[in-house]
C-alpha cells in the first residue's frame, strides 16, 4: 500500500521520546506534505492507529489522520 502525507507531521516515535524521555542526541524525523511512502504494516494502540514506513533503512510511524491512501 502506498500512502501520501497530507499535512506536515513528525514521527510518532520521535514525539513520544521527545515528550516523555528526552535526552541529548534525539534525531528529528519530520514528514512533509506530498511525500509518498510504502507501508510496512498498520498498527494501533489505545492512543490511535498508525502506518509504519521504512525510510533510509529505519522504521517510522505516521498517524493515519495525517495520511491518505494512494494505492492498495
Amino acid at each position: 500500500m502506498i500512502i501520501e502525507v497530507k499535512k506536515d507531521c513528525f514521527c510518532e516515535g520521535y514525539l513520544h521520546e521527545l515528550l516523555r524521555y528526552y535526552r541529548k542526541g534525539l534525531v528529528e524525523k519530520k514528514f512533509v506534505t506530498g511525500e509518498q511512502f510504502e507501508v510496512d504494516k498498520e498498527w494501533l494502540n489505545f492512543y490511535g492507529s498508525y502506518y509504519r514506513v521504512k525510510v533510509d533503512g529505519k522504521l517510522h510511524d505516521i498517524d493515519k489522520s495525517n495520511c491518505k491512501i494512494i494505492t492498495i
